[in-house]
């Protein structure tokens, strides 16, 4: 991609991992944090996908109008009805899921559960 322009591999390389990690930790932590039952895994799973769309969704416009994108309303390569099920299932499933975990697990353990499993359920949903 040409976002990455003028950088050397190893330093997008690292920038990646180390936003992934940072992404990751914040999910195990927030999750962790709704233990104290203040909000719901419903009240989370919101905040975290309207807070997503509002960053991403002007990117996904932008290049929908450059034409990179094609699909359901130049914002998903994919069809409506593949984008609206991994939405759902992915997304919206996942995160619910994830956060009734964490109001009974320790972070550590949904955080060695949750990343160790993640490869496994999804290629077994996906077959």
């Amino acid at each position: 991609m040409h976002f990455f322009k003028g950088l050397s591999p190893r330093t997008v390389g690292v920038s990646a991992a180390v936003i992934t990690v940072a992404i990751w930790t914040s999910f195990i932590i927030i999750g962790r944090a709704s233990a104290a039952r203040t909000l719901t895994p419903f009240d989370i799973s919101y905040v975290r996908f309207i807070g997503a769309g509002m960053v991403l969704f002007p990117l996904g416009w932008w290049l929908g109008r450059r034409g990179q994108l094609e699909g359901w309303l130049g914002l998903s390569p994919l069809s409506f009805r593949d984008t609206a099920r991994i939405g759902l299932f992915g997304g919206v499933g996942f995160g619910i899921l994830v956060y009734t975990g964490f109001f009974y697990a320790p972070a550590a353990h949904g955080s060695v559960l949750m990343t160790g499993s993640l490869p496994l359920w999804t290629t077994l949903f996906s077959r």
